[in-house]
């Protein structure tokens, strides 16, 4: 079954809003790094809802999309649909810059959560070495005084 010109409508429609949220996905991303460096612990909860918010408006976008090309098995039989079908030329230009501009805001969402994770991650072993360092640090200058009470005590 060729795809229609309002098919390709809603499909074009809904990649536009992913490519939207994708980005403020991004931009909420990029915006929670200089929170994460200062440990902000605020500006990070703040963010961390907002990225939340746009995970889920993702996966509605995507459950939409879904249902949309559902008609078809695979992407191959989708791409055939349109070429058969009665929709113009133009249409099909904008889908596939549509279609480039998402992959592009899928390329940036995963190079931001890559250098989250990274950040996340040295965060940790800073936090470990610090708290490490601290235990050493107090185990050698402080002695509980109950110990040196009972000591001298005998």
């Amino acid at each position: 079954m060729a795809a229609s010109a309002q098919h390709v409508s809603r499909l074009s429609l809904l990649l536009e809003h992913k490519v939207n949220a994708l980005r403020e996905l991004c931009h909420a991303l990029a915006l929670s790094l200089p929170a994460m460096v200062h440990l902000d612990l605020a500006g990070i909860e703040q963010s961390t809802a907002r990225q939340s918010e746009l995970c889920d408006a993702i996966a509605s976008i995507d459950a939409k999309l879904e249902r949309v090309t559902r008609r078809s098995t695979s992407e191959s039989e989708f791409a055939l649909d349109l070429i058969d079908s009665d929709v113009d030329f133009e249409s099909l230009a904008h889908l596939r810059k549509i279609v480039e501009e998402l992959r592009e805001a899928q390329r940036e969402a995963a190079r931001l959560s890559r250098t989250m994770a990274e950040l996340i991650r040295r965060s940790r072993i800073s936090n470990l070495a610090l708290l490490h360092a601290i235990a050493q640090q107090t185990s050698l200058t402080y002695s509980n005084p109950r110990e040196h009470y009972y000591a001298e005590r005998g």
